[in-house]
This record gives structure tokens, sequence and C-alpha cells, in this order.
């Protein structure tokens, strides 16, 4: 377990974009400055655990922040404190309100962007962080910005006290919290796997029976048409094909 402080000030101007992105790499992230301006002010305070959970609270000036690819592990938690975070992956770009959660995958093409001065902070959680027990990793393809309500609110909260108790914390306390917040980010990723591949089921489903009913059609005159030949022209099972129409 180790608590790490950071200020740009401390280093050289030459070093301090090395250094901040040191930090973010450790969390899975990197940036780039969107004002000469500002340059690479940020502070930061994180503590995590050798078993891969990272808690880390930060301040920047405006920045854009994206994947630092790494392997499959679970989606990185990124909560901004304030508005002002802008999504971007793939489609339209989204507003972030303050005290919503991002779950961002490790590997794919998004953008946060933060136009003012920013305060956030992000949880990383390896699979190593559950004690040797076997699981499953969500797939977590696109970034998302979670609903409030619920396991949502109450991971949030539980971020936002451990993020500002870091330095005060017994190791005791820490251990309790970490277990915490990597089940809950577990436990997030999954429903969120789970309601996207839903939503992609259902849309397949519906395809598949527009197909069907397409080739019925085509086929009306056919007295060789019966259940088992679509079933086995749409390389399905018969039973799949009457639950279809079930």
């Amino acid at each position: 377990m180790s608590i790490h402080a950071f200020t740009s000030e401390s280093y050289s101007e030459n070093d301090r974009t090395e250094a901040w992105q040191d930090v973010l790499g450790g969390f899975g992230l990197r940036s780039s400055s969107l004002s000469v301006k500002y340059g690479e002010h940020a502070t930061a305070l994180s503590r995590a655990s050798l078993d891969g959970v990272g808690l880390m609270r930060f301040a920047a000036g405006p920045q854009v922040f994206s994947p630092l690819p790494r392997r499959a592990e679970l989606p990185i938690l990124l909560m901004p404190a304030e508005d002002g975070a802008v999504l971007k992956a793939g489609g339209s770009p989204q507003t972030v309100p303050g005290g919503r959660i991002i779950l961002l995958p490790r590997q794919n093409d998004w953008r946060v962007t933060f136009h003012r001065d920013m305060r956030a902070i992000v949880l990383s959680v390896t699979a190593e962080s559950f004690g040797g027990r076997k699981i499953s990793l969500p797939e977590c393809r696109d970034a998302t910005i979670i609903p409030a309500g619920g396991l949502a609110d109450v991971l949030g909260h539980t971020m936002e006290a451990a993020a500002e108790a870091l330095e005060t914390l017994s190791p005791e306390a820490w251990n309790t919290i970490r277990l915490s917040l990597a089940e809950m980010l577990l436990t997030l990723s999954r429903q969120k796997s789970s309601h996207a591949a839903e939503a992609a089921g259902v849309g397949t489903q519906a395809a598949l029976l527009q197909r069907i009913y397409d080739s019925i059609e085509r086929r009306l005159g056919d007295p060789e048409l019966t259940l088992a030949r679509i079933a086995q022209m749409e390389g399905i099972s018969e039973r799949y094909l009457q639950k279809l129409f079930e």
C-alpha cells in the first residue's frame, strides 16, 4: 500500500509533462493540455495497493484524457467533480454532469475533455484485486456515462468520501474500502455489459425475424417449404425457430 502526492511545481518545467504522464499512466490514462498558458500544472493524491486497486483525486488545467492501451482489465472509472467534461466516443459528444460516473474501456478510441480547470476522481481495478478469485471480466467496448441512482450513486459517494480521506485512512480501513470499491466496480461493469448484450440481442432477433418473414414471403408457392427447411436455411434449430414466433 502506498500514498503518493504529486505537484507539478516540484519538477522543472522541462520535466513536468513527463512526470504528470507517469502519474496518469498508473491509472491507464494519458492527457494533452488544451492551452500552453496552463502548461502542465497539476496536483494529485493517490493511494494504491499492491494487488491493483488505485484511487486518485486530482486537479489540473484544461486537459484531454484518452486511454493508455493496456491488457484486458476492468474499465477505468472517471468521475468529474464539477461540470464541464465532454465525452467523445464514436458518436456525438456527450456532456458529463459533475458527480456522474464514466466507465472507460482500457482499449478503445475515446476522449474526455475538460475545457476549463478541472477536478476529478479516478478508480483503477485490475483482475489481481480479487485475491486470486477467478472472475470473468465483463466485456466493455464503449465508454459510457452511467445514469444516476442505485449502485452508481453508492459507488460515487464511496469514492468521494474515500478520496477526501486518502491521507488519514488507516491500513485496515483502506483495505476494507478498496475491497468494496473493487466489488462495486465489477458489479457495475457486469450490469452495463449485460444491458448492452440484451440490447444487441433484441436487435439481432428482430433482424432474424425479418429475414425469415422475407424468406417465407418469397417461397409462399413452394410446396416443400417446411419449418425444418426454414430452420436449415437460417442455420438455427427448429425449436429456436418456434420460440421466435411464440
